[in-house]
């Protein structure tokens, strides 16, 4: 029999069941459920806040009713990622010295390796690990947007507007803004990688292209203010050499990069004309003339959905410690590139155990597309899933196939144009990380009808952090350092 996350009061809950997470979302939504016409009109206002934080918010349905972490399981999620950090930090490390078996992986990605030059500790710098929560409670990590950490500053200003204006009833008791681990947001970690890096005085280039969320990059230029630091906003092809990289002549020189700007096509290649237009640019990337907030290797390898094949190779997992292996066998479905050579870890050609079992599959790119979700066997035609399978082996475009996921459903009333209705929800989260550092969570829900589709179908919730009495100490253990790779040892000097 299925628990109801509200029926499981924190103190008698495990450290690794997450569905605690949900127990006040569905406490505020039963009293929400009493109260309609005050949930839809305070809805309606938080709605038009969101909108004024982030254009992606604003195409998104926002839900008041708060997820509150407790402190014992948001310490027990910030340790299972840093795990799923570090292990996608030895892929990346793989392909970087040539590993044959991951070079193969991520073949479409050679052309790139001189790009690839780690400054600081580590190859990523700031992105999001997304993740559900299966039937037993444990989180099971989907999905990386490792180069990117998209709605960021959205989130955290959601969350103090809530706290600041959200009427009793949706309230939820023992919920706190800020903690110790909260410090390392977005300005103070890029503030920090110059630091260590001290690639001498200059702005913080962000760049981004005409499409990009204004309000979000406003919010990103906010942050690094605070900590002293001048951005300079534009495009790639904006970036010149005059003495020094400027993002115009004569403008001040550029000491680092916060790239927000999608490069390569989704099979991972350059688009027609881009290493023309790009080309001031790359030839800084290529010369170490400024830090990197995102390595080139984040924006390829760790982002690729590939990544998650690549952790059950042998000659990953050979360079896994013992805890990493242990999350990524419990914490990471079963994923593997789509190939026609490609077999399943029990020797199964992968197309066949496609075609067999569709209803425990699901496919999606292997770099992430705006707008595209993953595909389900189970809500596919057996014709239509074998064809498409078919189609894909010998397709341009690279895919993942994922075990599917059981989801733990949460029973939550939204409100909409129709008025309050009560819906089964599938959570999907985020881990948002900052150069290791982990300070928010991202909370969002689907129809359970709609399983995992593109993330404009999500209801977004506000997320607090919850004392849970448990006196918890929410622990910030050290990554070991990795040691740097045979052909990075040269190059990863500060600027």
């Amino acid at each position: 029999m299925e628990i109801a996350a509200r029926e499981m009061p924190s103190a008698t809950v495990r450290p690794g069941d997450m569905r605690i997470l949900l127990a006040e979302t569905e406490a505020a939504a039963d009293r929400a459920l009493r109260r309609p016409a005050d949930y839809l009109r305070y809805r309606d206002a938080l709605s038009h806040a969101a909108a004024a934080f982030s254009r992606p918010l604003a195409g998104c349905d926002v839900q008041p009713l708060p997820m509150a972490v407790p402190d014992l399981q948001r310490e027990r999620l910030a340790g299972l990622a840093r795990q799923v950090f570090a292990a996608i930090e030895t892929v990346v490390q793989l392909f970087v010295d040539g590993e044959p078996e991951v070079a193969a992986l991520f073949a479409r990605y050679d052309g790139l390796r001189p790009l690839m030059i780690r400054q600081g500790r580590y190859w990523q710098g700031i992105g999001r690990y997304d993740f559900t929560i299966d039937r037993k409670g444990d989180p099971q990590f989907l999905s990386a947007r490792a180069a990117r950490a998209p709605n960021y500053c959205a989130v955290r200003e959601l969350r103090r507007w809530f706290m600041a204006t959200a009427p009793d009833f949706l309230q939820a008791a023992g919920i706190h803004e800020d903690c110790s681990h909260e410090s390392h947001g977005l300005g103070s970690s890029i503030a920090d990688l110059i630091r260590r890096s001290r690639p001498g005085d200059g702005s913080v280039a962000v760049l981004l292209d005409r499409t990009q969320d204004r309000c979000e990059v406003a919010q990103a230029i906010a942050a690094l203010e605070r900590e002293g630091l001048t951005a300079a906003i534009g495009r790639a092809e904006d970036l010149v050499f005059d003495d020094g990289y400027r993002m115009a002549r004569g403008g001040p020189r550029v000491a680092a990069v916060l790239d927000l700007q999608p490069m390569l096509g989704p099979g991972g290649g350059w688009p027609p004309g881009a290493e023309v237009r790009f080309a001031s640019y790359l030839r800084g990337v290529r010369d170490n003339a400024f830090l990197m907030v995102n390595t080139f290797a984040a924006m390829t390898v760790a982002e690729d959905e590939a990544v998650f094949a690549a952790l059950t190779r042998p000659a990953v997992r050979a360079r896994l410690t013992q805890a990493q292996r242990r999350v990524v066998q419990r914490h990471l479905p079963d994923s593997y590139l789509l190939g026609r050579g490609t077999r399943t870890l029990e020797g199964v050609p992968l197309a066949r155990e496609l075609k067999a079992n569709r209803g425990d599959w699901e496919i999606r790119r292997c770099r992430p597309t705006a707008g595209a979700g993953s595909l389900a066997g189970r809500d596919t035609a057996a014709e239509d899933w074998s064809a498409l399978v078919d189609g894909l082996l010998d397709g341009d475009v690279p895919h993942l196939a994922q075990r599917r996921v059981e989801p733990h459903l949460a029973r939550l009333a939204t409100g909409g144009p129709d008025g309050l209705s009560v819906r089964r929800m599938q959570f999907i989260g985020g881990v948002y990380f900052n150069d290791r550092h982990l300070p928010a969570l991202l909370a969002r829900v689907v129809p359970a009808a709609t399983a995992r589709s593109a993330a404009g179908g999500a209801s977004i919730l506000p997320q607090m952090l919850k004392r849970d009495g448990s006196q918890a100490l929410l622990r910030q253990p050290k990554l070991p350092p990795e040691p740097l790779g045979r052909k990075q040892a040269a190059r990863a000097t500060a600027c």
